[in-house]
Protein backbone atom coordinates (compact mmCIF):
# COMPACT_ATOMS: atom_id res chain seq x y z
CA UNK A 1 0.00 0.00 0.00
CA UNK A 2 3.09 2.23 0.78
CA UNK A 3 4.81 1.59 -2.51
CA UNK A 4 1.18 2.18 -4.25
CA UNK A 5 0.69 6.01 -2.42
CA UNK A 6 4.48 6.86 -3.09
CA UNK A 7 3.54 6.03 -7.06
CA UNK A 8 0.11 8.24 -6.96
CA UNK A 9 2.04 10.83 -4.90
CA UNK A 10 4.67 11.30 -7.98
CA UNK A 11 1.91 11.34 -10.21
CA UNK A 12 -0.43 13.75 -8.61
CA UNK A 13 2.48 16.19 -8.56
CA UNK A 14 3.70 15.05 -12.23
CA UNK A 15 -0.01 16.17 -13.23
CA UNK A 16 0.31 19.09 -11.35
CA UNK A 17 3.66 20.05 -13.17
CA UNK A 18 2.42 18.62 -16.86
CA UNK A 19 -1.56 18.79 -16.72
CA UNK A 20 -3.27 16.45 -18.60
CA UNK A 21 -7.03 14.92 -19.41
CA UNK A 22 -7.19 12.18 -17.29
CA UNK A 23 -9.74 9.27 -16.68
CA UNK A 24 -11.05 7.24 -14.45
CA UNK A 25 -8.36 4.16 -15.13
CA UNK A 26 -6.08 6.11 -17.62
CA UNK A 27 -2.75 8.23 -16.64
CA UNK A 28 -1.15 9.40 -19.81
CA UNK A 29 3.04 9.85 -19.48
CA UNK A 30 6.13 10.63 -21.66
CA UNK A 31 8.14 12.46 -19.48
CA UNK A 32 6.45 11.43 -16.16
CA UNK A 33 7.18 8.09 -16.81
CA UNK A 34 11.06 8.87 -16.52
CA UNK A 35 10.98 11.24 -13.99
CA UNK A 36 8.69 8.25 -11.61
CA UNK A 37 11.41 6.12 -12.21
CA UNK A 38 14.10 8.29 -11.12
CA UNK A 39 12.24 9.28 -8.07
CA UNK A 40 11.38 6.03 -7.48
CA UNK A 41 14.53 4.38 -8.20
CA UNK A 42 13.32 1.49 -10.40
CA UNK A 43 14.74 -1.50 -10.50
CA UNK A 44 15.54 -4.08 -13.50
CA UNK A 45 13.73 -6.75 -11.59
CA UNK A 46 10.72 -4.78 -10.60
CA UNK A 47 7.50 -6.57 -11.70
CA UNK A 48 5.29 -3.92 -14.06
CA UNK A 49 2.42 -5.36 -16.47
CA UNK A 50 3.06 -4.64 -20.20
CA UNK A 51 -0.48 -3.86 -22.00
CA UNK A 52 -0.88 -5.13 -25.64
CA UNK A 53 -3.47 -3.72 -27.58
CA UNK A 54 -2.14 -4.71 -31.58
CA UNK A 55 -0.57 -8.97 -32.37
CA UNK A 56 0.51 -8.50 -28.44
CA UNK A 57 -3.29 -9.56 -27.87
CA UNK A 58 -1.71 -12.82 -28.88
CA UNK A 59 -0.36 -14.88 -26.03
CA UNK A 60 1.48 -16.73 -28.39
CA UNK A 61 2.75 -14.19 -30.46
CA UNK A 62 4.17 -11.64 -27.02
CA UNK A 63 6.26 -15.10 -26.44
CA UNK A 64 8.29 -14.23 -28.90
CA UNK A 65 9.18 -11.05 -27.62
CA UNK A 66 10.49 -12.99 -24.22
CA UNK A 67 11.35 -16.70 -25.04
CA UNK A 68 12.37 -15.61 -28.58
CA UNK A 69 11.21 -17.46 -31.70
CA UNK A 70 9.16 -18.20 -35.05
CA UNK A 71 6.06 -16.43 -35.42
CA UNK A 72 3.75 -18.63 -37.25
CA UNK A 73 1.57 -15.11 -38.40
CA UNK A 74 4.59 -13.30 -40.20
CA UNK A 75 7.40 -15.90 -40.59
CA UNK A 76 9.78 -13.97 -38.62
CA UNK A 77 12.28 -15.09 -35.77
CA UNK A 78 12.02 -13.08 -32.87
CA UNK A 79 15.63 -12.89 -30.22
CA UNK A 80 13.06 -12.82 -27.14
CA UNK A 81 14.73 -11.08 -23.94
CA UNK A 82 17.99 -11.34 -22.10
CA UNK A 83 15.71 -12.86 -19.13
CA UNK A 84 13.03 -15.50 -20.56
CA UNK A 85 11.16 -16.02 -17.81
CA UNK A 86 6.96 -16.76 -19.45
CA UNK A 87 4.60 -13.87 -17.66
CA UNK A 88 3.88 -14.24 -14.49
CA UNK A 89 0.19 -13.12 -14.80
CA UNK A 90 -2.02 -11.85 -17.63
CA UNK A 91 -5.27 -10.15 -17.35
CA UNK A 92 -7.78 -8.64 -19.97
CA UNK A 93 -8.65 -5.18 -19.08
CA UNK A 94 -9.99 -2.07 -21.74
CA UNK A 95 -8.76 1.35 -21.51
CA UNK A 96 -9.73 4.71 -22.30
CA UNK A 97 -8.22 6.08 -26.02
CA UNK A 98 -8.65 4.78 -29.28
CA UNK A 99 -5.81 3.11 -31.89
CA UNK A 100 -5.69 3.91 -35.48
CA UNK A 101 -3.14 1.86 -37.78
CA UNK A 102 -0.22 3.39 -39.34
CA UNK A 103 3.93 3.31 -40.63
CA UNK A 104 5.05 0.61 -42.83
CA UNK A 105 6.04 -2.75 -41.03
CA UNK A 106 8.54 -4.75 -42.73
CA UNK A 107 7.18 -7.34 -40.18
CA UNK A 108 4.03 -7.23 -41.83
CA UNK A 109 4.01 -6.67 -45.40
CA UNK A 110 4.54 -3.08 -45.27
CA UNK A 111 1.34 -2.68 -43.97
CA UNK A 112 0.07 -0.63 -41.06
CA UNK A 113 0.54 -1.59 -37.40
CA UNK A 114 -1.76 -0.41 -34.19
CA UNK A 115 -0.48 2.55 -32.37
CA UNK A 116 -2.19 3.91 -29.23
CA UNK A 117 -4.00 7.07 -28.70
CA UNK A 118 -4.45 8.76 -25.33
CA UNK A 119 -7.19 10.82 -26.35
CA UNK A 120 -10.38 8.70 -27.56
CA UNK A 121 -12.75 9.34 -30.48
CA UNK A 122 -15.33 9.74 -28.22
CA UNK A 123 -16.44 10.02 -24.26
CA UNK A 124 -16.88 6.28 -24.11
CA UNK A 125 -14.02 5.23 -26.65
CA UNK A 126 -11.63 2.71 -25.23
CA UNK A 127 -8.94 0.43 -26.52
CA UNK A 128 -8.53 -3.41 -25.23
CA UNK A 129 -5.72 -4.47 -24.18
CA UNK A 130 -3.65 -7.64 -22.78
CA UNK A 131 -1.62 -7.43 -19.72
CA UNK A 132 1.59 -9.08 -19.13
CA UNK A 133 3.45 -8.95 -16.35
CA UNK A 134 6.93 -9.03 -16.50
CA UNK A 135 9.86 -7.38 -15.48
CA UNK A 136 11.04 -3.57 -16.14
CA UNK A 137 14.23 -5.78 -17.84
CA UNK A 138 11.67 -7.87 -19.96
CA UNK A 139 9.86 -4.53 -20.43
CA UNK A 140 13.08 -2.79 -21.85
CA UNK A 141 13.80 -5.87 -24.07
CA UNK A 142 10.12 -5.77 -25.53
CA UNK A 143 10.40 -1.85 -26.24
CA UNK A 144 13.66 -2.76 -28.27
CA UNK A 145 12.38 -5.76 -30.43
CA UNK A 146 9.25 -3.23 -31.22
CA UNK A 147 11.28 -0.68 -32.25
CA UNK A 148 12.35 2.43 -29.70
CA UNK A 149 12.23 5.03 -31.76
CA UNK A 150 10.08 7.78 -31.52
CA UNK A 151 8.28 7.29 -34.59
CA UNK A 152 7.64 3.36 -33.76
CA UNK A 153 7.02 2.54 -30.23
CA UNK A 154 9.65 4.97 -28.11
CA UNK A 155 6.76 6.29 -25.91
CA UNK A 156 6.58 4.73 -22.81
CA UNK A 157 2.84 5.28 -21.93
CA UNK A 158 1.73 4.32 -17.62
CA UNK A 159 -1.99 3.95 -17.91
CA UNK A 160 -2.30 3.10 -14.35
CA UNK A 161 -0.56 2.03 -10.86
CA UNK A 162 -3.02 -1.13 -9.38
CA UNK A 163 -3.97 -1.91 -6.20
CA UNK A 164 -0.84 -3.55 -5.09
CA UNK A 165 1.69 -0.77 -6.75
CA UNK A 166 2.45 -2.65 -9.87
CA UNK A 167 2.75 -0.13 -12.91
CA UNK A 168 0.94 -0.95 -16.24
CA UNK A 169 2.70 0.51 -18.85
CA UNK A 170 1.82 0.13 -22.82
CA UNK A 171 4.03 1.35 -25.95
CA UNK A 172 3.33 4.18 -28.99
CA UNK A 173 5.08 6.37 -30.50
CA UNK A 174 5.70 10.14 -29.96
CA UNK A 175 3.67 11.20 -32.45
CA UNK A 176 0.62 10.12 -34.90
CA UNK A 177 2.24 8.70 -37.86
CA UNK A 178 1.14 8.52 -41.67
CA UNK A 179 -2.16 6.22 -41.48
CA UNK A 180 -1.65 2.72 -43.44
CA UNK A 181 -4.03 -0.26 -43.72
CA UNK A 182 -3.27 -2.72 -41.89
CA UNK A 183 -2.48 -6.48 -43.29
CA UNK A 184 -5.13 -8.86 -43.73
CA UNK A 185 -3.29 -11.82 -41.31
CA UNK A 186 -2.20 -9.00 -38.94
CA UNK A 187 -5.97 -7.78 -38.53
CA UNK A 188 -7.29 -11.42 -38.30
CA UNK A 189 -4.91 -12.08 -35.54
CA UNK A 190 -6.16 -9.22 -33.79
CA UNK A 191 -9.48 -9.94 -34.24
CA UNK A 192 -9.24 -13.88 -33.50
CA UNK A 193 -8.47 -12.59 -30.09
CA UNK A 194 -11.29 -9.85 -29.06
CA UNK A 195 -13.99 -12.79 -30.49
CA UNK A 196 -12.16 -15.85 -28.67
CA UNK A 197 -11.20 -14.05 -25.28
CA UNK A 198 -13.01 -10.78 -25.14
CA UNK A 199 -16.05 -12.20 -26.38
CA UNK A 200 -16.66 -9.72 -28.81
CA UNK A 201 -19.62 -10.43 -31.37
CA UNK A 202 -19.19 -9.57 -34.88
CA UNK A 203 -21.37 -6.50 -35.01
CA UNK A 204 -19.23 -5.39 -31.69
CA UNK A 205 -15.90 -6.20 -33.49
CA UNK A 206 -17.65 -3.96 -36.80
CA UNK A 207 -18.28 -1.05 -34.51
CA UNK A 208 -14.67 -1.72 -32.81
CA UNK A 209 -12.69 -1.43 -35.95
CA UNK A 210 -15.24 0.84 -37.49
CA UNK A 211 -14.44 3.86 -34.92
CA UNK A 212 -10.73 3.17 -35.62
Amino acid sequence: LAKRNKYLLILGFLFFINPMPLGLDFIPDVFGCTLMREMWGACDNDLVWYAGYGSNLSSSRFACYISGGYCVENGKHYEGSSDPTPPRAIKKKAYHGSIYFGNQSASWNNSGVAFYNPQANSASGHVYMKLYQITRRQLHDVMYQEGSSPNWYGRLICLEVDDKGIPVYTLSSESKRPLNSPDSVYKALITGVLSKEFGLSQSQLANYFENI
